[in-house]
């Protein structure tokens, strides 16, 4: 038995480019989105049910894909209305969390993390391009709106990547925030410097200076230096798999914390 569920709920994808999209990638962009909400579905649904994304309809525009849900099951039908706002929410979480890359991005199950590599990869290779994914649960109702550009892309698969394959062996960052780790026996450099640039890792790691005018430009400061964000430009180095230092090369900029994470 086949039904469509009984509601005008969809999932949107906006294509914007500038040069013309390999159709291959395109399909298998599309092709990952469904691929994702089937999983997504299938903790939803009963173990019967064969839930997919079928193409609707298309709008003029770049491209833009109206995604509907459609279930098939054995006697048995369900409106998955209310399930659209949800996956659009979740997969754009999935999405932020590779473009940022904190440490939990990490957690994500692979098969996401593959599926979002395959879903921005023609935004990554198209300079000037954009995709953007959101829920329309009635004629004026837009919800959960995310927007990925080339940039954003080119992240998510780099962070795919690492996820994937594990921490290269130098993995080099551009304009990272980082904040030095407060030593507690003694002052900053006494036992070696440490800091936290969050989209490596959750804990403090030794810092290497590329030179000494680096280290003074961080660590000389009339303020107190625990007191502020470092943006860097470096690498990080591995040994067994983990981040075990930072090489700081340049130092980019410098903010303050929040007042609250003042020493005061």
């Amino acid at each position: 038995m086949s039904a469509h569920a009984a509601s005008d709920a969809k999932v949107v994808v906006e294509y914007k480019y500038r040069e013309p999209l390999d159709l291959l990638d395109l399909t298998s962009s599309l092709a990952a989105l469904g691929e994702q909400y089937r999983r997504y579905s299938a903790t939803h649904f009963a173990p019967n049910a064969n839930v997919r994304l079928h193409v609707g309809g298309m709008r003029t525009g770049s491209i833009i894909a109206e995604l509907i849900p459609v279930i098939e099951a054995a006697n048995w039908v369900a409106d998955h209305r209310d399930l659209v706002a949800p996956f659009v929410a979740n997969y754009g979480d999935i999405l932020n969390l590779l473009k940022g890359f904190p440490p939990k991005a990490r957690e994500i199950p692979p098969a996401d993390v593959r599926g979002a590599k395959q879903f921005v990869a023609p935004i990554a290779k198209n300079e000037g391009s954009q995709v953007n994914i959101y829920a329309e649960t009635g004629a004026t109702v837009i919800t959960n709106v995310y927007n990925i550009g080339t940039n954003g892309a080119k992240k998510i698969r780099k962070h795919a990547n690492i996820v994937l394959g594990g921490m290269p062996d130098d993995a080099t960052f551009d304009n990272a925030p980082m904040v030095l780790f407060q030593m507690r026996d003694g002052p900053a450099g006494s036992a070696g410097d440490y800091g936290y640039i969050d989209q490596f890792t959750s804990h403090p790691v030794k810092i290497r200076w590329a030179s000494e005018d680096v280290k003074a430009a961080i660590l000389d400061r009339p303020d107190n230096v625990f007191d502020l964000i470092y943006f860097v430009t470096g690498s990080a180095q591995t040994a067994g798999g983990k981040i075990a230092s930072y090489t700081i090369r340049r130092l980019d900029d410098v903010a303050f914390k929040p007042e609250i994470d003042r020493h005061g």
